[in-house]
């Protein structure tokens, strides 16, 4: 439990994660995709690394939005490995 998660590199699910975020902050596929990575690799949380490199992140509302859509986007498959790392 004490290691970040990691979100599946399923294409499918990215996609959709890229689609939900970008309805919430304009980019490239590129920094959507490293917001995406990044809020997955440090357990939901906009860092204040990514805050710093998209200054839209360091508003709250948009920060937790970002997170909230992203989250989603994973949510069965994170919740999966969550229950089989339980077990």
């Amino acid at each position: 439990a004490g290691h970040p998660l990691r979100c599946p590199p399923l294409a499918g699910i990215r996609r959709r994660a890229r689609k939900a975020v970008k309805e919430i902050i304009e980019g490239p596929d590129a920094d959507i995709d490293r917001i995406i990575g990044s809020v997955c690799s440090n357990n939901w949380i906009v860092s204040g690394k990514l805050a710093a490199a998209f200054p839209a992140l360091a508003e709250p509302a948009v920060a937790g939005a970002a997170v909230a859509a992203v989250r989603s986007a994973f949510a069965p498959s994170v919740e999966q490995r969550t229950n089989d790392a339980d077990q």
